[in-house]
């Protein structure tokens, strides 16, 4: 019956370490999800974060398009309105020159007319 005992008792033992090896490994295994579940949490709130300023980026890429836009019609408007002046100063530039011809002419006029009376 020892016999029978010791190997009783060898195999309860055994059980025994075999029992505390898997809750040490059961242990081990809860510690390292729990770990990846922290990671998890982190890389989740990284990608909120990634995402929000994402989001704040289009809103201000799409605010500067039209930013972009405004000037450009500005500078179209500038543009054609800068020709249109410069249309209607070389008209008057013109207008002048005429003037200044005609009283040019007048005056030559007018001294040959009193060149005549003397």
């Amino acid at each position: 019956m020892r016999p029978l005992f010791s190997v009783l008792a060898a195999a309860i033992a055994s059980a025994c370490a075999l029992l505390a090896g898997c809750a040490t490994h059961e242990t081990e295994i809860r510690q390292e999800q729990a770990a990846q579940r922290q990671t998890i949490d982190q890389l989740q709130q990284k990608q909120s974060d990634l995402n929000a300023n994402l989001e704040s980026m289009q809103e201000e890429n799409a605010r500067l398009h039209g930013q972009i836009d405004e000037l450009r019609a500005q500078l179209e408007a500038s543009s054609a309105s800068n020709q249109q002046s410069s249309a209607n100063y070389a008209k008057d530039i013109a207008r002048l020159d005429d003037l200044v011809d005609q009283l040019n002419h007048a005056r030559e006029k007018d001294r040959q007319a009193i060149l005549d009376q003397v």
